[in-house]
Order: C-alpha cells, then sequence, then structure tokens
C-alpha cells in the first residue's frame, strides 16, 4: 500500500504541478525600475555611503541613493542614475 501511494502521490504531483503553475499565474509584477538608469536626478538628502544616507528625486519619486564613490553628494547636485541595486539607485555626480 505504502508503495502505490508513494508512486501515485509523486506521478499527481509531476502533473498537476504544471497546470496548477499555469491557471495560478505568476505573482510578480514588473517594476520598469530599470528605466531610470541613464536619467538625470536631483539629489534632495545628502548622499553618504558611509553613513548609508541619501536620497535623489528621479521623475517626481524620491529614491534612496548612494554614490558610486564614496565620495559625498551635497543637496541640489545634479548626478546620473548607473545602476538599480535592490531599491536603491547608484548614481554617479555629472560633469560640469
Amino acid at each position: 500500500q505504502w508503495i502505490v501511494f508513494i508512486v501515485f502521490s509523486a506521478l499527481l504531483l509531476i502533473l498537476v504541478r504544471p497546470l496548477c503553475r499555469r491557471f495560478l499565474g505568476s505573482r510578480q509584477q514588473a517594476t520598469n525600475a530599470d528605466r531610470i538608469i541613464g536619467q538625470t536626478a536631483v539629489v534632495t538628502e545628502p548622499i553618504d555611503n558611509v553613513l548609508e544616507t541619501g536620497a535623489v528625486k528621479i521623475n517626481g519619486k524620491i529614491w534612496t541613493a548612494r554614490s558610486t564613490t564614496d565620495a559625498q553628494i551635497a543637496i541640489g547636485t545634479r548626478v546620473t542614475v548607473v545602476e538599480i541595486r535592490g531599491v536603491k539607485a547608484i548614481v554617479k555626480p555629472n560633469q560640469l
């Protein structure tokens, strides 16, 4: 009985799981966060990698930010987004 139970359970799992995944769908939602890469932002909170502080405003939205270098970046400085790591925008100061 145990052998029949194990074989039958494994078979059902193999056959039913793909159907369930297809009908229940994926719960992941695309955020399109990568579209801000390359855009110019304005620093709204001083960026300091050592203190782990900093924020920038991009397209009307505030993002936490870190610098590509350990240099501090002052409020009002224009920066370019070079990367997204999790929920943080990695930025570098614009060249004058």
